[in-house]
């Protein structure tokens, strides 16, 4: 779960890096849902033309000992 979570938030910061065009730390959103195939995750604060609350919703997979997620 915790490496599903990191990698997701990962996802994330990275898609949205040339919006906000600033460094998020790990507290910048949270899990708000998680099923077999999609976790969904909710900005905890404001970030340049995204509201707090925003919600992102990325596809993940594991193989092995690895997870793989999308958004």
């Amino acid at each position: 779960a915790l490496t599903l979570t990191f990698s997701a938030k990962e996802s994330l910061f990275k898609a949205l890096f040339p919006w906000v065009n600033a460094m998020m730390g790990f507290d910048s959103a949270r899990v708000i849902a998680l099923d077999a195939e999609h976790l969904t995750l909710a900005l905890t604060r404001p970030l340049a033309g995204f509201q707090e609350g925003a919600a992102f919703t990325l596809h993940w997979k594991r193989i092995g000992d690895n997870v793989i997620t999308l958004l």
